[in-house]
């Protein structure tokens, strides 16, 4: 398992691929593994003193390469420009694709490789859909399409907490 401080060995590493892609991350002061993140992989805060601070969800430890696109993500945030994911960020993004990174906007739960409290399965060609929380696509599945095949979207069991 990889601790805080192969996350700053992986950082160093990532840092030069920016580099090489022409891409001035900013200045990190911290980055670590943090059991808070439940609902994302990692989150990039820019303290008051001019240093970022990142946080990746201590769920991806034992996940290399989910971790290291979580990382890369993270660090392109603090790329002048990058803070949202807008027009620069999704450009910067695509700069780092030459050197083997995928990175997203958003990420789904099954790319975190979690399994929903509210799962969902399209009609048409069986891809199934996880949720952690309520919204209104939990609550009416039956109102939307999915747009990879243009199949419904019906429930599965609800999954319920353990019990103790």
């Amino acid at each position: 398992m990889m601790a805080d401080a192969g996350l700053v060995v992986m950082l160093e590493s990532i840092k030069e691929d920016f580099r090489k892609a022409g891409l001035t991350p900013g200045r990190i002061g911290e980055v670590s593994f943090s059991g808070r993140l439940t609902r994302s992989r990692g989150n990039c805060r820019r303290e008051t003193d001019g240093f970022y601070t990142i946080h990746i969800s201590i769920r991806l430890m034992g996940h290399t390469e989910l971790v290291r696109e979580t990382l890369a993500h993270e660090l392109l945030h603090t790329v002048k420009g990058c803070f949202d994911h807008g027009p620069r960020f999704q450009e910067a993004a695509r700069k780092l694709r030459e050197y083997g990174y995928h990175i997203q906007s958003t990420y789904e739960p099954e790319a975190f490789e979690i399994r929903g409290r509210y799962q969902f399965q399209c009609s048409r060609c069986g891809v199934i859909v996880n949720r952690t929380r309520r919204s209104n696509f939990t609550e009416h599945p039956e109102r939307y399409i999915h747009k990879g095949c243009g199949g419904h979207f019906e429930p599965l069991p609800e999954r319920r907490p353990r019990e103790k």
